[in-house]
């Protein structure tokens, strides 16, 4: 549980300071933007999965980055985002950015 915890931290907040640093948009707090921390939740997992049925280290670690990477290459490559929601109507007086 930890390391996908630290997995899902590092990539966001490394995204979200690399945004910063480079004047972007922060990407993690746009909820039209690509899948970004669930690719990282879902090596993570990997991972322990491997490591719990008994892979040997660069086995688990392997397998978690080409869940990682594969899963965030599919998310890019058929253009998947994250739900959103329309806040013009919803009746919570949100700001819209138009």
């Amino acid at each position: 549980v930890v390391s996908a915890i630290c997995g899902v931290a590092t990539s966001t907040f490394g995204g979200m300071t690399r945004d910063v640093l480079c004047g972007l948009p922060v990407r993690i707090v746009h909820s039209n933007a690509e899948l970004y921390a669930q690719p990282a939740l879902a090596g993570a997992t990997v991972y322990l999965m491997a490591r719990r049925v008994g892979s040997v280290p660069a086995v688990s670690i392997g397998l978690a980055m080409a869940t990682c990477m594969g899963s965030r290459f599919v998310a890019i490559r058929n253009n998947l985002k994250l739900h959103t929601w329309d806040t013009a109507h919803d009746g919570l007086g949100v700001a819209v950015r138009k």
